[in-house]
């Protein structure tokens, strides 16, 4: 214990077996970069995808459950695959940054835009927003306060018990936007 100052002090200083670095202030800072630019490509990538799941039926069909299984996996089983692909670097750390985000980000998008009322969507376009700027302006915005609990809520059921509650979820999110032929439709569905 009473060496661990010691060390600490070591860490914030300038070092020369770490080439002048400051090994903690340097550590942190990069893991701070890699998160922020992991994080920002994992909305933008699964952004895209959600809103292209929610557009497309059957690509929520193939994708959705798909997507529900690998969001479960942790980020750690994407390691092989980044050190076989990319090897030991940078943009290997990114990949699994990435893999394992992303999915949560593309299945909280489709659900964000799922839970918007059919109103929205009508009146940006009668407000004039077509294409890409009903997304922008109407649609994603919108759906920002669904995208943003849906992956509090899986961390919390994961922190809680595992992975079972998450299967759960997945198997009753699919019941509600596959119901079976003759039942009425959930009333968030478009």
């Amino acid at each position: 214990p009473s060496q661990l100052d010691n060390a600490f002090i070591e860490l914030l200083q300038s070092h020369p077996a770490f080439g002048g670095a400051r090994p903690l202030i340097d550590g942190v800072a990069t893991s701070l970069v890699r998160l922020v630019v992991g994080f920002v490509l994992s909305i933008f990538i699964g952004g895209v995808l959600g809103a292209l799941m929610w557009r497309s039926k059957s690509l929520d069909e193939f994708l959705g459950p798909l997507f529900l299984g690998l969001q479960t996996l942790p980020s750690v089983c994407w390691v092989p695959l980044a050190i076989l692909t990319f090897g030991i670097n940078e943009r290997g750390i990114l990949f699994v940054m990435i893999m394992g985000s992303a999915f949560a980000m593309a299945i909280g998008m489709r659900d964000g835009l799922r839970a918007l009322p059919p109103i929205y969507r009508a009146a940006g376009r009668m407000l004039g927003a077509r294409g890409l700027r009903l997304y922008t302006s109407v649609l994603i915005p919108a759906s920002l306060p669904t995208l943003a609990e849906r992956p509090v809520d899986r961390a919390h059921a994961v922190v809680r018990s595992g992975n079972g509650p998450l299967v759960i979820v997945a198997r009753d999110g699919y019941r509600r936007h596959h119901p079976p032929a003759g039942a009425p439709l959930a009333p968030t569905s478009l």
